[in-house]
Formats: C-alpha cells, structure tokens, sequence
C-alpha cells in the first residue's frame, strides 16, 4: 500500500526498521528484502503504484 501512496512511505520505512531490530530471524529476514526493494521504488521516479520491479 505504500508504493501507491507516498505519505506512508516514510512511516513504513520506520516501521520495517524497528521490526527489523527486533523481530524474529524470519521477520528480520523477510523485512530486510522489503527494505530493499521500497526504499529502490521510493528513490525512483515517477510512482507507477508497482512494488516488485
């Protein structure tokens, strides 16, 4: 949902960050690939809503 809607990008940034901290290893691993791939399709412009790329 963050991908289409650019106010919770930063919010969910934060989120996956703490958790990331502080998750399981599952968690953890599961969130540093999301990390990756939001913060690719957040620096890249314009927003085509598409998360996998």
């Amino acid at each position: 949902m963050a991908p289409q809607n650019a106010a919770l990008m930063p919010q969910t940034l934060d989120l996956l960050r703490i958790l990331g901290r502080n998750g399981t290893p599952a968690m953890r691993a599961r969130g540093r690939i999301l990390l990756k791939k939001l913060e690719r399709s957040s620096n890249s412009q314009p927003r085509t809503g598409t998360l996998w790329r």
